[in-house]
């Protein structure tokens, strides 16, 4: 077989490339955990009474829509990967 025709080679390279890019994003919302992290330590020095609740809640939704948005983005990534696999095992399948 002389491979995938155009177009589904053309698919196939913007399907892995969007899984890199929800990857990548994952791997970015997750590394700003740790200056969310500092941030809530200055926070809490500094920060009492009714702002400092309502930081601390803020805070906890944020990171409940980041963890969320990771594992989503992971989530796409990998259906992406298998709508790619799936259409490069029918291409190559047919006759």
């Amino acid at each position: 077989p002389a491979g995938p025709a155009p177009g589904v080679r053309r698919a196939l390279l913007v399907a892995d490339a969007a899984a890199e890019a929800c990857r990548r994003a994952a791997r970015l919302v997750d590394a700003v955990a740790d200056e969310r992290a500092g941030v809530a330590a200055g926070a809490r020095q500094h920060w009492r009474g009714p702002r400092r609740v309502a930081f601390d809640l803020e805070l906890a939704r944020v990171e409940r829509d980041a963890a969320e948005l990771v594992r989503s983005l992971v989530a796409t990534a990998g259906e992406l990967q298998a709508v790619a696999a799936g259409l490069a095992a029918t291409r190559a399948a047919a006759p």
